[in-house]
């Protein structure tokens, strides 16, 4: 990724317009909800929309999928792919996910992949770090120390 926007604490059209002024390549969407559709509208000509999951939640989880107006992918020649990953996983018997987890390892030790851990919690507080983890009160990854 070129640039990563914390939806949360920025606007993520005028971010998305300054830092894309011709529309962006690919979306990766791990939250859904009211975030999708500005996602979608951002896409340049021929961008890619992949659906990942619907972690925004809410009081009712239905608000958490989105209906997007399937005329926005018509008129940008946008694609709307879903990857369901559990579901690959097990066809694919594990072997590229296992592939791909040896190779982001790599990266990790290498240094260019550099994982945000928020915070640490000692095993006595993995309660605690579930509630943070489950109230959206943690940015990146958490870990509990043994």
């Amino acid at each position: 990724a070129d640039v990563l926007i914390n939806y949360e604490t920025e606007d993520l059209r005028k971010v998305l317009k300054k830092e894309a002024p011709q529309g962006v390549d690919v979306v990766y969407d791990p939250v859904g909800g009211k975030w999708s559709e500005p996602s979608i509208r951002a896409l340049g000509f021929g961008g890619r929309f992949i659906v990942v999951g619907f972690a925004s939640g809410g009081d009712n989880p239905k608000v958490a999928i989105p209906k997007i107006p399937l005329n926005l992918a018509l008129l940008g020649e946008r694609q709307i792919l879903g990857c369901f990953w559990g579901a690959w996983k097990m066809r694919d018997r594990n072997v590229g996910n296992a592939r791909n987890i040896a190779t982001m390892m790599q990266m990790v030790q290498s240094g260019r992949l550099k994982p945000l851990v928020s915070k640490v919690y000692p095993v006595k507080q993995f309660r605690q770090a579930f509630l943070d983890l489950s109230g959206r009160a943690v940015v990146g990854k958490i870990c509990i120390g043994f």
